[in-house]
């Protein structure tokens, strides 16, 4: 019985040998995930020593390729660790480690949002090219300000403004959120609250920031509490005006992912851009004879699909789906199976390359999608 199962289990691992490759993404993902497990920075003997075994077991693979499997999770497993280690390596974001009571900070707004944990109507803007007391800062800050003043702001103006500054805090306990380190892998290096405003200065925005801020302004305003909220969610990716007790509710029903902006809706998007000019175009016999529509409807899916990511502030799980539906758009053009594994690793392997922040590899989200694809 144990030859039997030996047998069948070393049939179906050599019928497989040509999808082996596709096992590098999964050694990356639990790369990274280690190195985010430790609790000390590993010493540069550690890199030296997964980049020497992961070059040997690429190279044992021209001897015995039968031990191929194990090469590509061990080697995908050392570049995983090495890649993130090093990028966490050369993070020089400078972090708060006091409090100062009152200084004068002049920052460019990065992003505004609603402050996701409080009712009194605060914002959370992010600050970048800082200067405390006319002295530059090399990291961004989060300045919270009241809702009067957030209305009359824009993505990209300076301001300037008399402020506290406090550390972000270390994890109140011992398997508790690391704030700080999230923060310091986003180049956040502290946290600050307005005592007065006292300038303004206005810049001409980047095209795609100022209409996502405007576009999420408009759906607050023109549709009622919370759809408006819902809508800003669902189309721009800002979640951080729905209420706390909303949010609650759609988590506790499991309807919690459907807020997030992912492969779901950036595949509606390119499904019915798809199907809606097919069809169109069939309607004009002359065009339809002369081109392929399905292909001509694919380009213009994935191009719509990228009008809807950069509106929703390129996020990992929006990422990660273009790849997946360019991918699938390519493989239409080409008159290749537009599903297999084979589009799955290569999207995987992407998405490893175009995240290239270390903050969006530490994050679960980008933990979970990666697994899915895996």
């Amino acid at each position: 019985m144990l030859k039997n199962i030996s047998s069948r289990f070393l049939s179906t691992y050599f019928s497989e040998q040509t999808r082996w490759v596709h096992w590098i993404p999964v050694g990356l993902i639990f790369g990274i995930g280690t190195y985010f497990t430790l609790s000390n920075e590993p010493g540069f003997f550690t890199y030296f020593s997964l980049f020497f075994l992961g070059a040997i077991a690429i190279l044992y693979t021209y001897k015995n390729p039968n031990f191929g499997l194990i090469a590509y999770l061990i080697a995908g497993f050392c570049v995983g660790f090495c890649i993130i280690g090093m990028q966490v390596h050369f993070n020089v974001t400078q972090m708060f480690n006091a409090t100062q009571e009152s200084a004068v900070i002049i920052g460019r707004i990065q992003s505004i949002e609603n402050h996701p944990y409080k009712n009194d109507g605060t914002y959370r803007i992010i600050l970048d090219q800082v200067k405390i007391n006319d002295v530059a800062y090399s990291a961004k800050l989060r300045l919270n300000i009241p809702a009067e003043l957030a209305q009359e702001l824009q993505i990209h103006d300076q301001i300037n403004v008399m402020a506290s500054i406090y550390p972000i805090p270390m994890p109140s306990s011992l398997h508790g959120y690391f704030a700080r380190r999230a923060a310091y892998l986003q180049g956040i290096g502290g946290t600050a609250r307005m005592n007065d405003f006292l300038s303004q200065r206005s810049f001409e925005a980047k095209p795609f920031a100022q209409c996502r801020h405007a576009l999420t302004q408009n759906l607050l305003l023109h549709l009622k509490e919370p759809y408006g909220a819902i809508a800003s969610a669902l189309v721009t990716g800002d979640r951080s005006y729905i209420p706390h007790k909303l949010r609650q509710a759609f988590a506790d029903a499991g309807l919690a992912h459907v807020l997030a902006i992912s492969g779901l809706h950036l595949s509606l998007v390119a499904g019915l851009v798809f199907l809606l000019l097919r069809r169109l175009m069939c309607l004009w016999p002359a065009f339809s004879m002369a081109f392929s529509v399905k292909k001509v409807a694919a380009c213009l899916a994935v191009i719509a699909s990228m009008f809807y990511m950069a509106v929703a502030n390129f996020g990992i799980p929006v990422q990660r789906s273009f790849i997946m539906i360019t991918l699938a758009m390519l493989a239409v053009c080409l008159d290749r199976t537009a599903f297999s594994m084979r589009s799955l690793a290569l999207a995987a392997l992407l998405s490893f390359y175009s995240l290239q922040k270390v903050y969006y590899q530490q994050a679960s989200s980008f933990h979970l999608q990666q697994c899915l694809d895996c």
